[in-house]
């Protein structure tokens, strides 16, 4: 999650497509040029989760892990299924990425709604 809200905040839509879905694997210079450019808005225990990644594999290593899906989508699939891919949507979500904090939540999913009406 950390990756992709650095991604939106210093790549361009066509440029985060690509980093995020494409899986065409160009040279993996290009893709380590627009990590490093997204290092900046990364915590320091996220730079160093993917420092250390990239340090010992190519990304077109990691893209084939587990840590990314394997399924195959079309573009016009993955846009549909993230509105904030969208053209006119994609600006808009750098902004309130820059104004808004995160909140993060490990809970069992059957308890999360209970919990977290308890802390309003």
């Amino acid at each position: 999650m950390e990756l992709k809200k650095a991604g939106i905040l210093t790549l361009t839509r066509d440029e985060f497509i690509s980093f995020f879905f494409d899986v065409t694997y160009k040279k993996d210079e290009i893709y380590d040029d627009m990590y490093w450019n997204m290092r900046s808005y990364l915590k320091e225990e996220d730079k160093n989760f993917w420092d250390s990644l990239l340090n010992y594999y190519d990304w077109s290593e990691i893209t084939k892990s587990t840590l990314f899906s394997s399924q195959t989508v079309s573009l016009n699939s993955i846009i549909e299924n993230n509105s904030y891919l969208e053209k006119q949507n994609y600006e808009r979500m750098k902004k309130l990425i820059l104004n808004s904090k995160m909140r993060y939540y490990t809970d069992n999913i059957q308890y999360l709604v209970t919990s977290l009406k308890e802390k309003i």
